[in-house]
């Protein structure tokens, strides 16, 4: 076995000659606090297991692969990274396979070459009690580099020759990082976004003049320039009942407080005080309502 630390992305890259699972062994090591974008590659595996539950055994030659995430976000939203890394699965590919080759994405998560599968994807997670989404999740990744089962196909079969496993377990794991960074940027995103085109909508709808300043100063309210995800994301998606209730009252105080600038018969106050009560209203309740409800279903869950 070796570790190895291959840049200041990921964290750590340990490779196996032989395991039973990848995944396994990364939610070893996610238990024990493990960095998010740390990887468990193995040569071979004895014990690979795919969604239904079935094993199998991978011989040397393919690519055997692990990812520990920690995305703090809902269990439903967690899902999307099985979409996510069947993607990257498929830029990976094109990347390896000869210019025009037939690679296709079969939704969920199966990536084809010629209409045969080539790759296989499970995600697994684990909750802590009364928490809304997964303290960390594995996602575990494997690709037919050398050989494939019946009726799967290998890349080496499609015309990518030999291939270096280390080049290709790097490509993915760039490719999975790459886009986890922007699927983050966006789901940390929506709240403030969504609070933005309604402060700007309401006063328009309104016939109310709407000034850059009005703007700026939504979005520093907010939080989007200073530190969204603590003002908003964090807060709504963790179990901290004491920081949400200071989440809540700053919202509560800075909503009442420009509500009644709204009031105002002075047009350039009212429209600030709109601009910036509107929007806090709706990244409030875009965070925090969705993340109530499903805290109240894992509760509920818990109970039966």
């Amino acid at each position: 076995m070796m570790a190895a630390t291959i840049s200041a992305d990921i964290p750590a890259i340990t490779v196996l000659e032989t395991t039973g699972s990848t995944n396994d062994d990364a939610k070893e090591r996610a238990r024990a606090g493990a960095a998010e974008g740390t990887v468990v590659h193995a040569l071979r595996q004895t014990a690979g297991r795919g969604r239904q539950g079935n094993h199998w055994m991978s011989e040397a030659g393919n690519l055997y692969m692990s990812m520990i995430l920690r995305p703090n976000v809902s269990a439903a939203d967690s899902g999307q990274l099985s979409f996510l890394a069947a993607v990257a699965l498929a830029q990976t590919v094109q990347v390896l396979l000869p210019p025009g080759s037939d690679v296709a994405l079969k939704w969920p998560n199966d990536v084809l070459i010629g209409g045969r599968k080539a790759a296989g994807i499970l995600l697994e997670a684990e909750s802590a009690a009364q928490s809304a989404g997964p303290e960390w999740l594995v996602l575990g990744m494997g690709l037919n580099l050398m050989h494939a089962p019946e009726g799967a196909v290998s890349l080496q079969s499609a015309g990518a020759g030999d291939i270096d496993v280390v080049r290709a377990r790097d490509l993915l794991t760039g490719n999975v990082l790459a886009l986890y960074r922007r699927w983050r940027a966006l789901t940390v995103l929506a709240a403030p976004a969504i609070g933005a085109l309604v402060g700007i909508a309401l006063p328009m709808a309104l016939g109310m003049p709407i000034s850059f300043f009005s703007v700026a100063a939504l979005f520093v309210v907010m939080g989007a320039g200073i530190d969204h995800s603590v003002f908003l994301f964090e807060a709504a998606e963790t179990d901290g009942q004491s920081k949400e209730l200071v989440v809540f009252l700053a919202a509560l105080t800075t909503i009442l407080s420009m509500g009644l600038l709204g009031l105002s018969g002075t047009y350039p106050v009212a429209s600030f005080g709109v601009v910036v009560a509107a929007g806090v209203t709706a990244a409030y309740v875009t965070s925090f309502v969705p993340a109530r409800v499903r805290r109240r279903s894992v509760r509920a869950d818990n109970q039966d």
